[in-house]
């Protein structure tokens, strides 16, 4: 379980890191979002929406361990199964990206996202 959670905290750490350049436009606009986005202002909304949401998952994890916020474990414990289902659709979408450099980079990124999000989803209080 610990591993798990920290695997996902770490992952996600970096991935928040990549969202930050993609925000700060160091990454081509053709490379996110499944090659879909069309400019630059749809790039920085996603990524910023993107930030929040990595930030929202991250403190769900956190809270799942029960080491913070006690009183909050159940509620991240159902918070964790919406993990679970995101990094699910995760992967579906990174299969469906038009640009075959993101569906190869990051396909086995949110597999590994999705088994680890499994993972802490089913411990047992």
């Amino acid at each position: 379980f610990q591993r798990a959670v920290n695997g996902l905290l770490v992952i996600l750490g970096l991935v928040l890191l990549f969202q930050v350049v993609v925000l700060l436009g160091y990454v081509p606009t053709h490379l996110v979002w499944g090659g879909n986005l069309t400019n630059a202002t749809e790039r920085t909304i996603l990524a910023a929406i993107t930030i929040a949401m990595l930030i929202l998952t991250m403190v769900i994890i956190a809270l799942r361990t029960g080491r913070f916020l006690p009183k909050l474990a159940g509620v991240a414990r159902v918070g964790m199964w919406g993990v679970v289902g995101l990094f699910g659709l995760n992967v579906l979408g990174d299969l469906a990206a038009k640009d075959l450099l993101e569906t190869m980079l990051f396909t086995p990124v949110a597999l590994v996202l999705f088994f680890l999000a499994l993972r802490v989803a089913i411990e047992r209080e």
